[in-house]
């Protein structure tokens, strides 16, 4: 049997995953001294990739948010219709 998945459970690995990348940069930190210059010449030509991916990324996010926003309110509004209709029905049935 399949498990459901869900947005939350995504973005909280999503977080996990941002956590161990940055450990990625602490390990660079703690080994560039020890390099040669063509390693450090390599290390500098994958940064500005990476901060495009890193932009990229926080574009998706920001985009994300405005989807999952829109359907909390969209949930509020049906929540809200239902009690409506109950109250209302509610309401004839006290009448009769």
């Amino acid at each position: 049997m399949s498990r459901r998945q869900y947005c939350a459970d995504n973005l909280f690995l999503l977080g996990e995953m941002l956590d161990m990348a940055a450990g990625y940069i602490s390990l660079c930190d703690e080994v560039l001294n020890e390099e040669d210059k063509p390693m450090v010449e390599l290390a500098y030509d994958h940064i500005h990739p990476l901060k495009k991916r890193t932009l990229k990324l926080g574009k998706e996010l920001e985009e994300l948010e405005q989807r999952v926003k829109n359907k909390l309110a969209q949930l509020s509004d049906q929540k809200t219709s239902k009690t409506r209709a109950k109250t209302t029905r509610c309401s004839s049935v006290n009448k009769v």
